[in-house]
């Protein structure tokens, strides 16, 4: 034991945490794609209504206001279907070659959308990209919880919502000097990078433990923990076949620490998981979170922001605004990752949602007094000149920067913690057994909340107006600060064990929020 401790301590602090950072990293790359794809519909759809066509002075291609909500849903009802079967898929050929496995048609995806000349077929190929993005949501989500540290945990997942940010940022910057067209064909070049980077790392420990592949789960191990003998990882390593051997138990087993000798779970056997309190507990949670971050303003407008800003009257250039607020998001990111471990994920989440509801009280009042009775940013005629945006301007003057300091700080707010922090919990709340699994239903159903955000926006805009509008998600806002202050635990520097053992306990209902460290009972 002497001798093991002696080469662990060997390992320095950067040996250890560079391959973690690496592998995840390679995985990032498809969330980086993601973030790209996130934003793409909002260099599209203005481009396709006419509402800046100065990029793009040889598109012939034009749609109407109504179907820029299909074309932005299109993808949010794809990407259900994909997260469905991902779990499935991941479980049964592995975490990395789930995500190797949707690399390719999203690269051939990507270049066919350049060329695309109609809308049908836009629509069928973000719905092919919308798929490919849902099966890379359950492998690439619990690789990142399952190959990190308990310390690192936190800071490796809020790496994967800063590439997703970063790749908003990336297609919107490049929105400024090139036409979509060209967007797409640079946006191809990530999935295959992602394709060549995940090639050169492990698959997960955890998963080749649950297909008893002792040595090839040691070995990732090993590489994982800084390209260190197994000497060096042994007492983890044990921990890690433990923790493994008890999640696969059947309940009896589990509950007599023998063990279990029973056939492996079927599908069947999963769908009943889903009824057992330790599991409703946590999608609960994750199915709140996934409810305020869709619902949240700022997040609904994405599709439609350019025109949003200028509805708003905000003298700065509607395409640069978006690049600045994509910065933002950045930045928010590299803030969460940088306070996570200190401050905590609860503390910063309902932070972050208090700043999202006062701004939207705040940019709702800015609309109810300065812009004209039931004003919305969708014009009635899309093809007609942009004296509308400039007569608004106008109206409102200097108090347009009001309203772009509103708009600001709620997208840095909203990174943060609204849209930052639910990745983080989707990867470790839910129970090793069927963690994949339920990780895809979690995804699926975010994405099926997206898809009815995004489609019922033009409605709920041209009913309520544009103030009444960002007043009505300000209040669901309210409500999700009430919410998650009721039922958000703490799980900073929480093992995945503690977390699972915290909601396997019947006793304890989703608004007992104090989550213990280890066996000791510490909180």
């Amino acid at each position: 034991m002497e001798k093991i401790a002696e080469e662990v301590q060997q390992v320095s602090t950067f040996r250890r945490i560079l391959p973690q950072i690496l592998a995840t990293t390679a995985k990032n790359l498809i969330i980086f794609n993601l973030g790209e794809f996130a934003a793409f519909p909002s260099i599209v759809i203005p481009s396709l209504i006419g509402v800046c066509s100065e990029l793009n002075p040889e598109e012939t291609l034009r749609i109407t206001p109504a179907q820029t909500s299909w074309l932005s849903s299109f993808a949010h009802v794809a990407h259900p279907i994909g997260s469905l079967l991902s779990g499935p898929v991941c479980d049964k050929i592995g975490r990395r070659k789930a995500i190797l496995m949707v690399t390719i048609p999203l690269t051939v995806a990507w270049v066919m959308l350049g060329f695309a000349q109609s809308f049908p077929l836009i629509s069928i190929l973000f719905s092919v990209i919308g798929l490919c993005m849902g099966m890379k949501e359950a492998p690439s989500i619990t690789y990142v919880s399952e190959i990190s540290e308990p310390t690192m945990r936190g800071m490796m997942s809020t790496i994967a919502v800063m590439s997703y940010n970063f790749g908003i940022f990336i297609v919107l910057g490049f929105g400024l000097k090139f036409s979509w067209r060209q967007v797409a064909w640079i946006c191809a070049v990530f999935p295959f990078s992602c394709l060549i980077a995940v090639l050169f790392v492990p698959e997960s420990p955890s998963w080749l433990l649950l297909k008893d592949r002792l040595n090839d789960a040691e070995k990732s191990l090993c590489w994982l923990r800084g390209w260190v003998s197994p000497q060096s990882v042994h007492q983890e390593f044990t921990k890690l076949q433990n923790y493994s051997e008890t999640s696969r138990s059947c309940i009896p087993c589990a509950k007599q620490s023998i063990k279990c000798q029973h056939p492996k779970p079927t599908f069947c056997d999963k769908i009943k998981e889903i009824k057992r309190k330790r599991t409703l507990k946590p999608f609960l949670l994750v199915t709140c979170l996934h409810f305020f971050f869709e619902f949240c303003g700022i997040i609904i407008w994405q599709p439609y922001i350019i025109q949003v800003i200028k509805a708003f009257g905000i003298p700065l250039n509607a395409n640069l605004t978006t690049v600045i607020s994509a910065g933002l998001g950045i930045s928010a990111s590299a803030f969460l990752i940088s306070t996570v471990k200190t401050i905590g994920r609860r503390r910063l989440y309902l932070t972050s949602i208090s700043i999202v509801t006062l701004c939207s009280f705040g940019l709702s009042i800015y609309g109810f007094i300065f812009l004209p009775w039931g004003w919305t940013s969708f014009r009635k005629y899309p093809f007609e000149s942009s004296d509308k945006f400039d007569y608004i301007r106008g109206v409102v003057g200097d108090y347009g920067y009001l309203a772009l300091a509103l708009i600001l700080i709620m997208q840095f707010a909203t990174k943060i913690g609204v849209s930052g922090l639910p990745h983080i919990f989707v990867s470790e709340v839910f129970p090793f057994k069927s963690r994949t699994f339920l990780c895809g239903i979690a995804t699926a159903n975010q994405y099926v909340l997206a898809s009815i955000a995004t489609k019922t926006y033009y409605n709920i805009e041209t009913w309520l107006s544009l103030p009444g509008a960002i007043l009505f998600y300000g209040i669901i806002s309210f409500v999700g600060l009430i919410v998650m202050y009721n039922i958000m635990p703490e799980t900073e520097q929480r093992s995945l064990e503690d977390i699972e053992r915290h909601y396997s306990d019947n006793k304890k209902s989703i608004t007992d929020i104090y989550i213990c460290k280890g066996s000791n009972g510490v909180k």
